[in-house]
């Protein structure tokens, strides 16, 4: 099966569609094939960001080069071209990059465990069913607690959340869930006495220098709007398109600063923050410890016959529709985010591709995303030097 397989989106070229910018770091020269599998990248983003999404940056890095490639405008066809330092909402990029970083943190400086229960917090997991959840059951999924609910509507999300009945025993089965995450974001702030948004940026980005970071709503609602931060959809509950202000409704009602959601980032701080977690799982110690890392990543058991591992997801064998495409191996580490966005890290190759959008610009129900993802991957896969597909995508 050759890559033409994998559906080609029918786009028309809009208004005002700026060509694809890529700008590759290379340690000798690129192959044949690697150049032409960067041209056709190149023209299949221009082509494709009026409908998939308004523009976006992608990233994808390896030992021996790297390309970073910005195409698109942040909104319509009248609003700034995208460049390398826009600044996206990563949705549930977030749950990676922040909270599993945080707790990764938390573990090692002895704060808790990972079999910590969550009644050590909150009174009311101490008894029935919820007593058994861990702070390794929200991280894998395995809490039994549901994906979402419309929390932001009740006032309180948090009370909300520890009222909310488990709906599958714990530990039997993966469901994801953003209420476990929110959870985990609660109990950073317990551990660490601090706002969540303070702990991310003492304990991950002023470490590795980055100036990314939550956008706290109360603190930053009188202020203008930096622009290079792409805006989202308009929002029915809020009345008004989100710009510089998060996506999630949820996310909101906890004033921008929660555990599912929330980080607002440029491609290169997510492949900062990914570097961290490779470099550790390759036994640098750094800011992560490398027995934990590896613990997260490779060691600890999936709940039921879920692909996601404590803190990230996985390839899954087999799963010719994966959004990573089909050359990054299963030894492949990532996470989606609702908004457009994603990270993958494969270790097997050292390997970081970050893909940032705002396709919910044009309303979370536009689809096009899901085969613009694998495409990307793919062509961006071959052009930094994979040459062959997973053998369970043939």
């Amino acid at each position: 099966m050759s890559d033409d397989t994998n559906p080609r989106l029918d786009f028309s070229a809009a208004a005002g569609t700026i060509p694809a910018t890529l700008r590759w770091r290379a340690d000798a020269a690129l192959s044949s094939a690697q150049r032409s599998a960067s041209d056709e990248l190149a023209a299949y983003l221009t082509a494709s960001n009026p409908s998939v999404a308004p523009g976006g940056v992608l990233i994808a890095e390896n030992p021996t080069n790297a390309v970073e490639v910005s195409f698109g405008r942040l909104a319509d066809a009248e609003s700034a071209a995208v460049n390398l330092e826009t600044i996206y909402d990563v949705a549930s990029v977030t749950k990676p990059v922040v909270t599993a970083s945080i707790i990764l943190r938390a573990l090692a400086a002895g704060r808790c465990r990972l079999d910590d229960r969550l009644s050590r917090w909150f009174p009311e997991y101490a008894q029935g069913d919820k007593a058994a959840v861990s702070i390794a059951h929200c991280l894998g999924h395995g809490s039994g607690l549901p994906d979402w609910r419309p929390f932001f509507q009740d006032g309180d999300v948090l009370q909300a959340v520890l009222a909310e009945p488990l709906i599958a025993p714990v530990g039997s089965v993966q469901l994801y869930s953003d209420l476990g995450y929110i959870l985990l974001g609660a109990i950073a702030e317990r551990l660490y006495q601090r706002p969540l948004d303070e702990i991310a940026r003492d304990q991950l980005f002023d470490p590795l220098s980055l100036g990314c970071g939550y956008r706290r709503i109360s603190r930053f609602r009188d202020q203008p709007i930096p622009p290079n931060i792409a805006p989202t959809e308009r929002c029915g509950w809020r009345g008004r398109r989100p710009h510089g202000e998060v996506h999630d409704e949820n996310a909101a009602a906890l004033d921008g600063v929660a555990g599912h959601a929330g980080l607002f980032a440029r491609a290169s701080d997510l492949t900062s923050v990914g570097g961290a977690w490779l470099r550790a799982f390759k036994g640098e110690r750094g800011l992560f410890e490398p027995e934990l890392v590896r613990q997260l990543w490779v060691e600890a058991p999936l709940y039921g016959s879920g692909s996601r591992r404590l803190g990230w997801d996985t390839i899954t064998p087999g799963a010719d529709q994966s959004a990573a495409g089909h050359y990054l191996t299963t030894a492949s580490v990532g996470h989606l985010g609702f908004t457009g966005c994603s990270i993958w890290i494969d270790p097997s190759t050292e390997t970081i591709v970050v893909l940032l959008t705002n396709r919910v610009y044009h309303g979370r129900d536009n689809l096009t995303i899901k085969p613009f993802r694998r495409r990307v991957h793919d062509l961006v896969a071959r052009a930094i030097g994979y040459r062959e597909r997973r053998a369970d995508t043939l």
